[in-house]
């Protein structure tokens, strides 16, 4: 059998209210734009770690130009933001 295992990221969470929300759009968009499911749900997990260090519900959400910058930041495969 053949699986994969989405890594997860160590943070501290200020708050997890739209972290859910955050993670469930990112994954339809991500995977309606490219058809690949680990693609579609590793961008997930970004778009919810991101969402978990700021503080609010939707204002909390970040841009894609966040997730790009955390990816960057994070010295994180590029492909992630493709």
């Amino acid at each position: 059998r053949y699986y994969y295992v989405i890594p997860t990221y160590d943070i501290e969470a200020l708050d997890t209210t739209a972290s859910i929300e955050g993670f469930n759009v990112a994954l339809l968009l991500k995977y309606l734009s490219t058809s690949d499911i680990k693609a579609a749900c590793e961008f997930a997990v970004l778009c919810e770690v991101i969402t978990c260090q700021k503080l609010g519900g939707p204002g909390s959400l970040p841009t894609f130009k966040q997730i790009k910058d955390f990816v960057a930041e994070n010295q994180l495969d590029g492909k992630l933001v493709k």
